[in-house]
């Protein structure tokens, strides 16, 4: 069952000590804690990927098989902060790139074993 909710008699209900902890999840982040720290200082010690998928999960926001935990205003804070992280990372990674162009000979030789082969061709390749 997804984090934050139970079952009982076949519906769906949300778990209110683990949506506490959902809800201060999202405040965390919202105010600037990375993933990791806002998961930590809601007493959930998960990887930040996890963080990451917790927050970007639509179930929160409620639908025909989930109540809602999270309003809308709250999900769609979350959203815009990662999608403004992602996209500054990105750009600092992409400035950070240093190009190397790769050549690689002419293959004279053939082997049997696909093996040798693929390491023959592999050898071929060098930085320019």
């Amino acid at each position: 069952m997804t984090y934050g909710y139970e079952m009982r008699n076949g519906t769906v209900v949300i778990n209110h000590s683990e949506a506490a902890v959902i809800k201060q999840i999202y405040k965390n982040y919202i105010s600037g804690m990375s993933f990791s720290m806002s998961a930590k200082k809601a007493g959930l010690n998960i990887p930040h990927g996890s963080v990451k998928r917790l927050l970007l999960k639509k179930c929160y926001l409620g639908n025909d098989f989930y109540p809602a935990i999270i309003d809308k205003e709250t999900y769609l804070a979350a959203y815009n902060r990662i999608k403004e992280n992602t996209f500054a990372g990105n750009k600092r990674r992409k400035e950070a790139v240093i190009h190397t162009v790769f050549e690689m000979g002419i293959p004279t030789h053939s082997f049997e074993n696909p093996f040798e082969q693929a390491e023959y061709i592999y050898s071929l390749i060098g930085v320019k």
